[in-house]
């Protein structure tokens, strides 16, 4: 408890600087146990281009819990053949699954027409285990529309996320809606959601 509220003050003031949209969003989906009620999530995502914070609250297989999504790129003026290296934070927890694992990434971009990657180093640690693991890191991304990301160690450790969504504006560009579906695994255990959230640009 005390990583996350130390988190939420870093990413509060963040936000302040970074943090261009603002939306909130509902989801209920089917259980995965037959016998108990349906599962929601109450979700709430600050973001722009470089910087995002997630955090939500959710009920799965009868278990309350939070939940926290968060990255942020470092401003380092890193150059390899006049492009910058990307350095990137990242935190994702989930209370119920007992997910727990952070990272810092250090990549390359590349990019094919529409088709944005990254692709380098992730030091990785999950659920507070002893040491770091150095990961191989792939990121991808289509227009904001779909994007994908995996992380390996090719051993023990392996991590895949894939989201697909795209922001619809109103005819003031004020306002958005954003359909989502979303898969991720954590060393095999997964994930799948799809919802609907709203929001507006700050």
């Amino acid at each position: 408890m005390r990583k996350l509220l130390l988190l939420l003050i870093i990413a509060c003031n963040c936000t302040l600087l970074h943090a261009k949209d603002l939306s909130i969003s509902f989801s209920a989906r089917s259980p995965i146990v037959d016998d108990v009620e349906y599962d929601y999530e109450y979700r709430v995502k600050l973001e722009d281009d470089d910087f995002l914070f997630d955090v939500l609250f959710e009920r799965e297989v009868g278990i309350y819990g939070y939940g926290l999504d968060f990255n942020s790129i470092i401003p380092v003026d890193l150059r390899v053949n006049k492009k910058k290296l990307k350095v990137e934070i990242e935190w994702y927890n989930r209370q119920v699954r007992d997910i727990d694992y952070r990272n810092m990434h250090f990549r390359y971009p590349l990019q094919a027409g529409n088709i944005k990657g990254l692709v380098g180093l992730s030091l990785n640690n999950m659920n507070d285990e002893k040491g770091i693991k150095a990961l191989l890191s792939v990121k991808l991304k289509y227009k904001k529309i779909i994007k994908f990301s995996y992380q390996s160690d090719f051993m023990f450790r392996r991590i895949v996320s894939f989201n697909l969504s795209k922001k619809i504006y109103d005819k003031t560009a004020k306002y958005f809606i954003e359909p989502l579906v979303k898969f991720k695994s954590a060393n095999g255990i997964e994930f799948w959601q799809a919802k609907v959230g709203f929001g507006i640009v700050l």
